[in-house]
């Protein structure tokens, strides 16, 4: 349970004397399952339920340790922003529900606090959006101070493997969402959440489009090759630079084409320009890699889409030619006979 005191929610939002708000703690702690399970995982939904008992047994319990540098500031601030996710997002789902009661007789009442006025329709409305907008801003910043923590102390990151919103996908060119967002498509205020409504369609469109022009090995090739280290040998340096100039140009245009189809396929027939301007660029990188086949043909099979057989050498296929001539028209040019022999019947009688 990432709640059990009230305290925790005044740190939050701000709250009245209203009499059961004891009860509230339950019924955040339930939205765990419905919010925090699919956006971090199991497993890391359960590494934050241990790390929360530790932190609440301290002096002022959670939000108390955001005043004290500490050892624990990524753990604190994660778990922090994990509550926050739960306040806002229960909030948002069930504020119709808190501003009612059941009565015994199986109807609904307004409750009411002394020196507390009830809210009206505009009030109401102003209130759900700014609930949604804090629960969506709660998600995102979660899932970017988890981003934040893998790219360097790594605290839970190999729990946050397990969950679908883990931030890299190395099977994709955009292997995260700050690569998409927003140099390529513009993902909005959420792009944590939106890139992974990206997923499934970013895999379509790369096997589809990307791999059936340029294949699956040279495609592999450049997804491998954000995370293969660069030669530091003096000797190698200059060619090393130039082949990832090389390597970096057909990346970009084939990211470019990528994103484009992506969109397209999001957005529908509407958008058939971006279709138009993917094509467009996939034309461009296939001359280029054929610019520079001797680059990429390491990575270009036999039977790939790309693929260019290997022109023969002239002097072998001279070669070629006047054996298979000599071989294919004996004929032409028979042998001179042999001398006769000098031990034959005919040289003694002469």
């Amino acid at each position: 349970m990432l709640f059990t005191i009230t305290q925790e929610i005044d740190h939050i939002i701000p709250t009245s004397k209203f009499k059961s708000l004891d009860k509230l703690i339950s019924r955040l702690n339930a939205e765990e399952m419905s919010t925090l399970y699919p956006l971090i995982g199991k497993e890391l939904l359960d590494q934050l339920n241990e790390d929360y008992e530790v932190f609440r047994n301290k002096d002022g319990g959670l939000w108390s340790c955001a005043k004290q540098e500490s050892k624990d500031q990524t753990r604190v601030t994660i778990l922090q922003t994990a509550e926050e996710v739960l306040l806002y997002s229960y909030l948002a789902n069930h504020s119709a529900i808190l501003q009612s009661s059941f009565n015994m007789g199986g109807g609904w009442n307004k409750p009411s606090t002394e020196n507390y006025e009830a809210l009206d329709h505009k009030d109401n409305e102003r209130l759900d959006k700014d609930l949604w907008h804090s629960a969506l801003r709660a998600k995102e910043n979660l899932l970017l101070y988890l981003e934040i923590d893998a790219r360097a102390e790594q605290v839970y990151t190999e729990k946050w493997k397990h969950s679908d919103y883990f931030y890299l996908h190395q099977d994709l060119l955009f292997t995260t969402s700050s690569e998409l967002h927003p140099l390529y498509i513009n993902l909005g205020d959420t792009p944590h959440l939106t890139f992974q409504k990206y997923i499934s369609t970013l895999h379509d469109c790369q096997d589809g489009y990307i791999a059936g022009t340029i294949g699956y090995t040279l495609l592999q090739a450049l997804i491998d090759r954000k995370y293969k280290a660069p030669s530091t040998e003096p000797e190698e340096l200059s060619t090393v630079n130039c082949q990832l100039s090389t390597w970096t140009t057909l990346d970009r245009h084939i990211r470019t084409s990528l994103a484009n189809f992506t969109a397209y396929e999001m957005g529908g027939a509407k958008n058939e320009h971006l279709r138009n301007r993917g094509q467009s660029q996939l034309s461009i990188a296939t001359r280029f890699i054929h610019e520079h086949y001797d680059t990429f043909s390491e990575y270009i099979p036999e039977g790939a889409p790309i693929y260019v057989p290997p022109k023969p050498d002239p002097a072998a296929e001279e070669s070629m030619k006047a054996t298979t001539h000599t071989t294919v028209c004996p004929g032409r040019f028979p042998p001179p006979p042999p001398p006769p022999h000098q031990g034959t019947v005919f040289s003694l009688l002469h």
